[in-house]
Protein backbone atom coordinates (compact mmCIF):
# COMPACT_ATOMS: atom_id res chain seq x y z
CA UNK A 1 0.00 0.00 0.00
CA UNK A 2 1.40 3.42 -0.92
CA UNK A 3 1.91 6.13 1.67
CA UNK A 4 -0.78 8.26 0.05
CA UNK A 5 -3.37 5.48 0.22
CA UNK A 6 -2.47 4.74 3.85
CA UNK A 7 -2.95 8.39 4.81
CA UNK A 8 -6.34 8.44 3.08
CA UNK A 9 -7.39 5.31 4.94
CA UNK A 10 -6.42 6.83 8.29
CA UNK A 11 -8.23 10.06 7.44
CA UNK A 12 -11.35 8.10 6.49
CA UNK A 13 -11.20 6.16 9.74
CA UNK A 14 -10.87 9.36 11.77
CA UNK A 15 -13.77 10.93 9.90
CA UNK A 16 -15.89 7.87 10.51
CA UNK A 17 -15.06 7.89 14.21
CA UNK A 18 -16.02 11.56 14.38
CA UNK A 19 -19.48 10.73 13.04
CA UNK A 20 -20.30 8.16 15.71
CA UNK A 21 -23.67 9.07 17.23
CA UNK A 22 -23.82 8.91 21.02
CA UNK A 23 -26.34 6.47 22.43
CA UNK A 24 -29.57 8.07 23.59
CA UNK A 25 -30.01 7.84 27.36
CA UNK A 26 -33.51 6.58 28.25
CA UNK A 27 -33.45 8.12 31.74
CA UNK A 28 -34.39 11.69 32.64
CA UNK A 29 -33.47 13.19 36.02
CA UNK A 30 -34.92 15.96 38.16
CA UNK A 31 -33.83 17.14 41.60
CA UNK A 32 -35.64 19.40 44.05
CA UNK A 33 -34.97 20.76 47.53
CA UNK A 34 -37.50 20.46 50.34
CA UNK A 35 -36.35 23.88 51.55
CA UNK A 36 -34.47 25.89 48.91
CA UNK A 37 -33.37 28.40 51.57
CA UNK A 38 -31.59 27.33 54.76
CA UNK A 39 -29.25 28.80 57.32
CA UNK A 40 -25.64 27.72 57.72
CA UNK A 41 -25.48 24.49 59.69
CA UNK A 42 -28.99 23.37 58.74
CA UNK A 43 -29.56 20.25 56.65
CA UNK A 44 -30.53 20.16 52.99
CA UNK A 45 -33.01 17.48 51.98
CA UNK A 46 -33.00 16.74 48.26
CA UNK A 47 -35.25 14.47 46.22
CA UNK A 48 -33.91 12.90 43.04
CA UNK A 49 -36.50 11.63 40.55
CA UNK A 50 -35.44 9.30 37.71
CA UNK A 51 -37.96 8.75 34.92
CA UNK A 52 -38.14 6.25 32.05
CA UNK A 53 -38.51 8.19 28.79
CA UNK A 54 -38.76 5.18 26.43
CA UNK A 55 -41.83 3.56 24.90
CA UNK A 56 -41.31 0.38 26.92
CA UNK A 57 -40.06 -0.91 30.24
CA UNK A 58 -36.37 -0.71 31.19
CA UNK A 59 -34.15 -2.08 33.95
CA UNK A 60 -31.69 0.20 35.69
CA UNK A 61 -29.21 0.02 38.53
CA UNK A 62 -30.92 0.74 41.84
CA UNK A 63 -29.94 4.36 42.60
CA UNK A 64 -28.22 4.81 45.94
CA UNK A 65 -25.77 7.31 47.37
CA UNK A 66 -24.55 4.45 49.57
CA UNK A 67 -23.53 2.28 46.63
CA UNK A 68 -21.85 5.26 44.96
CA UNK A 69 -23.86 5.45 41.74
CA UNK A 70 -25.49 8.65 43.01
CA UNK A 71 -23.14 11.51 43.83
CA UNK A 72 -23.50 15.15 44.80
CA UNK A 73 -21.32 18.12 44.02
CA UNK A 74 -21.74 21.80 44.83
CA UNK A 75 -20.67 24.99 43.09
CA UNK A 76 -20.96 28.63 44.05
CA UNK A 77 -23.45 30.54 41.96
CA UNK A 78 -20.69 33.03 41.06
CA UNK A 79 -18.66 30.19 39.53
CA UNK A 80 -21.31 27.59 38.53
CA UNK A 81 -18.96 25.26 36.65
CA UNK A 82 -16.44 24.76 39.50
CA UNK A 83 -18.15 21.88 41.26
CA UNK A 84 -16.66 20.30 44.38
CA UNK A 85 -17.66 16.81 45.47
CA UNK A 86 -19.60 16.12 48.66
CA UNK A 87 -18.77 13.15 50.89
CA UNK A 88 -21.63 12.53 53.28
CA UNK A 89 -21.86 9.84 55.98
CA UNK A 90 -22.10 6.38 54.37
CA UNK A 91 -22.03 7.84 50.87
CA UNK A 92 -20.29 5.33 48.61
CA UNK A 93 -19.65 2.80 51.38
CA UNK A 94 -22.52 0.28 51.36
CA UNK A 95 -24.83 -1.87 49.26
CA UNK A 96 -22.33 -2.44 46.46
CA UNK A 97 -24.54 -5.12 44.92
CA UNK A 98 -28.25 -4.45 44.61
CA UNK A 99 -30.86 -6.02 42.30
CA UNK A 100 -31.88 -3.93 39.29
CA UNK A 101 -35.05 -1.85 39.32
CA UNK A 102 -37.66 -2.24 36.59
CA UNK A 103 -39.36 0.92 35.37
CA UNK A 104 -42.43 0.64 33.17
CA UNK A 105 -43.23 3.13 30.41
CA UNK A 106 -43.29 6.65 31.91
CA UNK A 107 -42.44 5.07 35.27
CA UNK A 108 -40.31 6.91 37.81
CA UNK A 109 -38.65 6.42 41.17
CA UNK A 110 -37.56 8.76 43.93
CA UNK A 111 -34.48 8.88 46.12
CA UNK A 112 -34.27 11.12 49.19
CA UNK A 113 -30.83 12.56 49.95
CA UNK A 114 -29.83 14.09 53.29
CA UNK A 115 -27.01 16.63 53.02
CA UNK A 116 -25.20 18.23 55.96
CA UNK A 117 -22.04 16.63 57.36
CA UNK A 118 -19.07 16.34 55.00
CA UNK A 119 -16.16 13.97 55.52
CA UNK A 120 -13.00 16.01 55.10
CA UNK A 121 -9.97 13.91 54.09
CA UNK A 122 -7.11 14.16 56.59
CA UNK A 123 -4.35 14.98 54.14
CA UNK A 124 -1.73 17.68 54.00
CA UNK A 125 -2.91 18.95 50.61
CA UNK A 126 -6.71 18.82 50.23
CA UNK A 127 -8.08 18.08 46.78
CA UNK A 128 -9.49 21.37 45.39
CA UNK A 129 -12.24 19.33 43.73
CA UNK A 130 -13.56 18.20 47.12
CA UNK A 131 -15.46 20.22 49.72
CA UNK A 132 -12.99 21.06 52.48
CA UNK A 133 -15.33 22.02 55.35
CA UNK A 134 -17.03 19.74 57.94
CA UNK A 135 -20.40 21.08 56.80
CA UNK A 136 -21.45 20.76 53.16
CA UNK A 137 -21.95 24.52 53.10
CA UNK A 138 -19.22 26.29 55.02
CA UNK A 139 -20.18 29.82 53.97
CA UNK A 140 -23.32 31.73 53.11
CA UNK A 141 -24.31 32.41 49.52
CA UNK A 142 -26.20 31.06 46.53
CA UNK A 143 -25.12 27.63 45.30
CA UNK A 144 -25.83 25.10 42.60
CA UNK A 145 -26.20 21.50 43.80
CA UNK A 146 -25.69 18.86 41.11
CA UNK A 147 -26.82 15.27 41.55
CA UNK A 148 -25.41 12.65 39.17
CA UNK A 149 -26.68 9.12 38.65
CA UNK A 150 -24.49 6.62 36.80
CA UNK A 151 -25.87 3.60 34.92
CA UNK A 152 -23.45 2.57 32.17
CA UNK A 153 -25.73 -0.14 30.82
CA UNK A 154 -28.43 2.39 29.88
CA UNK A 155 -26.40 5.58 29.60
CA UNK A 156 -22.84 4.59 28.61
CA UNK A 157 -21.69 8.00 27.41
CA UNK A 158 -22.21 10.12 30.51
CA UNK A 159 -24.04 10.16 33.87
CA UNK A 160 -27.60 11.41 34.14
CA UNK A 161 -27.64 14.66 36.08
CA UNK A 162 -29.88 17.42 37.39
CA UNK A 163 -29.27 20.61 39.35
CA UNK A 164 -31.07 22.75 41.90
CA UNK A 165 -30.25 26.17 43.35
CA UNK A 166 -29.77 26.46 47.13
CA UNK A 167 -29.73 29.74 49.05
CA UNK A 168 -27.70 29.52 52.27
CA UNK A 169 -28.29 32.41 54.68
CA UNK A 170 -25.76 33.68 57.20
CA UNK A 171 -26.79 33.55 60.88
CA UNK A 172 -26.91 36.74 62.92
CA UNK A 173 -26.95 37.71 66.56
CA UNK A 174 -27.23 34.78 68.95
CA UNK A 175 -27.50 32.34 66.04
CA UNK A 176 -24.09 33.52 64.83
CA UNK A 177 -22.60 32.92 68.28
CA UNK A 178 -23.71 29.28 68.09
CA UNK A 179 -22.55 28.82 64.50
CA UNK A 180 -19.09 30.11 65.37
CA UNK A 181 -18.87 27.40 68.06
CA UNK A 182 -19.80 24.50 65.78
CA UNK A 183 -18.72 25.46 62.24
CA UNK A 184 -15.28 23.80 62.46
CA UNK A 185 -16.46 20.88 64.59
CA UNK A 186 -16.57 17.77 62.40
CA UNK A 187 -18.07 15.67 65.19
CA UNK A 188 -20.82 18.27 65.65
CA UNK A 189 -21.69 18.15 61.95
CA UNK A 190 -21.77 14.36 62.02
CA UNK A 191 -24.01 14.26 65.10
CA UNK A 192 -26.42 16.77 63.58
CA UNK A 193 -26.53 14.61 60.44
CA UNK A 194 -26.92 11.15 61.97
CA UNK A 195 -27.96 11.68 65.62
CA UNK A 196 -25.74 8.71 66.46
CA UNK A 197 -23.11 8.89 69.19
CA UNK A 198 -19.94 6.85 68.93
CA UNK A 199 -19.21 6.02 72.61
CA UNK A 200 -15.62 5.12 71.74
CA UNK A 201 -14.89 8.43 70.01
CA UNK A 202 -13.69 11.24 72.27
CA UNK A 203 -14.50 13.91 69.68
CA UNK A 204 -18.09 12.70 69.53
CA UNK A 205 -18.38 12.81 73.31
CA UNK A 206 -16.91 16.32 73.38
CA UNK A 207 -19.46 17.40 70.76
CA UNK A 208 -22.32 16.12 72.92
CA UNK A 209 -20.94 18.10 75.87
CA UNK A 210 -20.77 21.20 73.67
CA UNK A 211 -24.34 20.62 72.51
CA UNK A 212 -25.57 20.50 76.09
CA UNK A 213 -23.84 23.81 76.78
CA UNK A 214 -25.41 25.40 73.71
CA UNK A 215 -28.92 24.25 74.64
CA UNK A 216 -28.46 25.65 78.15
CA UNK A 217 -26.92 28.96 77.05
CA UNK A 218 -28.83 29.62 73.80
CA UNK A 219 -32.15 27.78 74.21
CA UNK A 220 -34.19 29.95 71.84
CA UNK A 221 -31.98 29.59 68.76
CA UNK A 222 -32.82 27.49 65.73
CA UNK A 223 -29.64 25.52 66.32
CA UNK A 224 -30.75 24.64 69.85
CA UNK A 225 -33.99 23.19 68.47
CA UNK A 226 -32.07 20.85 66.12
CA UNK A 227 -29.56 20.00 68.84
CA UNK A 228 -32.33 19.06 71.28
CA UNK A 229 -33.64 16.53 68.77
CA UNK A 230 -30.20 14.96 68.52
CA UNK A 231 -29.68 14.90 72.28
CA UNK A 232 -33.12 13.35 72.80
CA UNK A 233 -32.24 10.56 70.37
CA UNK A 234 -28.87 9.96 72.05
CA UNK A 235 -30.38 9.94 75.54
CA UNK A 236 -33.13 7.60 74.35
CA UNK A 237 -30.54 5.22 72.90
CA UNK A 238 -28.58 5.30 76.15
CA UNK A 239 -31.72 4.35 78.08
CA UNK A 240 -32.51 1.59 75.61
CA UNK A 241 -35.82 3.12 74.53
CA UNK A 242 -37.43 1.69 71.42
CA UNK A 243 -38.82 4.92 70.02
CA UNK A 244 -38.22 5.81 66.37
CA UNK A 245 -36.19 8.82 65.20
CA UNK A 246 -37.61 10.47 62.11
CA UNK A 247 -38.14 8.70 58.80
CA UNK A 248 -35.64 6.08 57.75
CA UNK A 249 -34.61 6.01 54.10
CA UNK A 250 -32.96 2.85 52.84
CA UNK A 251 -31.55 4.64 49.78
CA UNK A 252 -33.78 2.80 47.34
Amino acid sequence: MSTKIAILCVAAAVAAAGNVVAATCPIAAQVSARRPTVMLGEPIDLTLVLRNTTAGAIELRAPSEKSGNVRLSIAENANPTAFRSYNGPEWGTKDARRPPVRLKKNGSLRLNLHVLSNGVPRVAKPDPKEISTPFAFGAAGRFVARVRYEDRSNCPDQPVEATVTIQVAAPAGEELVVWDRIKTCAACALLLHTAELDPNDRASQDAVALFRQIVAQHPRTRYAKSIRTVLSKIDSDNRGDSGNYGDEDDGG
